[in-house]
């Protein structure tokens, strides 16, 4: 297993306009002036821009960008509603996210074109967080080693599209993004938590167990962690779907279905890490610290790390999840006042923070390996 050392956690600020009005990651309008917004991957944030009359591309007043220039993405109008930025010198006329679309939905047909915003949506925030981590989401229309998604609609007298991953390629049924359709899913399957952000980061992590498998000294962390992967999948899937989790699920998976086979029980794991870690950044931007909120509870700490973990690193990885466990009751409070369910109905134990610890460790593999780097430092993000 390779470890890297974390840098020091950078201060974390919410992006402003340069007016000084707040913005937020989907904005295209600045609220407090009018000026057009765009988020700039390599900043990771909400920039400001106006556009230069004579060769139409975009410039920020923020110092930061001073001398760029960026395209806005082709989507950036029409419903989709795109707000990134391309840089002035690249070819391409839509953005890093958007590019990573293969299939589209037909807009013809009526509430399609809402459903797809939706998802390009979600896969904005999931390609943002990501790139803070380090990892690279290069397209396969541009490298066929890449990713892509194909955001497809079961038709009329077909069988139904079953969302999942393919060599890179990630299925989506798009009708997933309306409530109700999500919602009579999420109760036939007996789910407590179905959203397109947790589709996308948990079709993403087959894809990374792609990168990760052919390392033998990965391999063997991973089954120590998660279970031998070469048990049947097909015969576990069937048996989970015909008479449920093991009744001891919860004991060291944090879903039932983590517990259909050691597969699964990754790619889970791993939507759970991005869940909280983008939980965990979005609070920390907004002047939230979860460690101070004044809830009793029991902290996580070294020993349910295992032995030989590098201090420093877990000391940053453990702050993060005691704070996620105090901002979840916070969040599952604030949910059930105005009368919806919990944000996250899931409880953390010792086994499934180990399982989190190796997610993050592996996240650090995945980074040096996409990036082609031989040394890739962890990107850790606000």
């Amino acid at each position: 297993m390779l470890f890297f050392n974390f840098p020091k956690r950078p201060a974390a600020v919410p992006s402003t306009c340069e007016c000084g009005t707040i913005v937020f990651f989907e904005n295209t309008v600045c609220v407090g002036c009018g000026r057009l917004l765009g988020y700039v991957p390599e900043t990771g944030r909400v920039h400001s821009f106006t556009q230069d009359a004579s060769s139409g591309n975009y410039r920020s007043g923020d110092a930061a960008l001073k001398q760029r220039r960026y395209r806005a993405c082709e989507h950036r109008g029409g419903v989709l509603g795109c707000n990134w930025m391309i840089p002035a010198g690249e070819s391409v006329n839509q953005c890093q996210s958007c590019l990573l679309t293969r299939t589209y939905p037909d807009i013809n047909i009526s509430g399609n074109d809402a459903k797809w915003a939706q998802a390009e949506a979600a896969k904005r925030r999931v390609a943002s967080q990501l790139q803070r981590l380090g990892i690279p989401l290069v397209s396969q229309l541009v490298a066929p080693e890449g990713v892509c998604f194909d955001f497809l609609q079961t038709a009329p007298g077909e069988a139904p599209v079953i969302t999942g991953h393919e060599n890179g390629v990630i299925t989506l049924n798009v009708d997933e993004a309306d409530a109700a359709s999500r919602e009579r899913v999420r109760q036939q399957l007996g789910e407590e938590f179905r959203t397109l952000a947790g589709h996308m980061r948990h079709e993403l992590a087959h894809y990374y167990w792609d990168v990760l498998a052919s390392d033998p000294t990965w391999l063997a962390g991973f089954r120590e962690r998660f279970g031998d992967e070469q048990v049947d999948y097909g015969g576990s899937l069937t048996e989970y779907y015909g008479g449920g989790a093991r009744l001891d699920w919860n004991q060291d998976c944090i879903t039932p279905y983590a517990s259909a086979h050691p597969w699964e029980d990754w790619a889970e794991t791993f939507a759970h890490f991005l869940h909280l870690h983008e939980g965990v950044h979005v609070a920390r931007t907004y002047g939230l610290e979860g460690g101070q909120l004044p809830f009793a509870i029991q902290k996580f700490d070294l020993k349910v790390l295992g032995t030989r973990v590098p201090k420093r690193e877990a000391r940053f990885f453990l702050e993060d999840i005691n704070a996620w466990v105090k901002l979840s009751l916070l969040t599952n409070e604030m949910s059930r006042a105005l009368g919806h369910p919990n944000s996250y109905p899931f409880v953390l134990n010792g086994p499934v923070v180990g399982k989190l610890w190796f997610v993050r460790q592996s996240i650090s593999v995945i980074a040096e390996r996409l990036n082609g780097a031989g040394q890739t430092a962890w990107r850790e993000a606000a």
